[in-house]
């Protein structure tokens, strides 16, 4: 999904490049395969989401998974075989929980979320 989106962004923006002749409309249309290498946007796609587990980069994996409603896509409530607000639900209840991965998820969210 990000790489199909990456490269529709490149295309996007190649096509939509003010031209003053066909030629250079032709020619920028050409150049889309070479400056559109989807195999290069996905290894480094792949890099990226690595790095963030890696790294246990909760607010980058929350900025993620939240990007362009991407939790439908995880599969995660379909693999645990639930809809996807009892999903959402789970996670708030395992914040609750006293470890370190929940009390650094609870720090991340007090940092960001403003608390009235």
């Amino acid at each position: 999904m990000f790489t199909r989106q990456k490269c529709q962004n490149a295309i996007n923006q190649i096509s939509n490049k003010s031209v003053t002749s066909i030629s250079e409309y032709v020619e920028n249309l050409n150049s889309i395969s070479s400056e559109t290498n989807a195999m290069e946007v996905y290894n480094s796609v792949l890099n990226e989401l690595q790095r963030i587990v890696d790294e246990a980069d909760y607010l980058e994996a929350l900025r993620v998974i939240n990007n362009k409603g991407l939790l439908p896509y995880t599969g995660l409530s379909n693999s645990f075989g639930w809809k996807k607000q009892y999903y959402i639900d789970y996670v708030l209840k395992l914040l609750n929980v006293t470890d370190d991965c929940a009390e650094a998820l609870c720090n991340i969210f007090k940092e960001y979320i403003p608390l009235q």
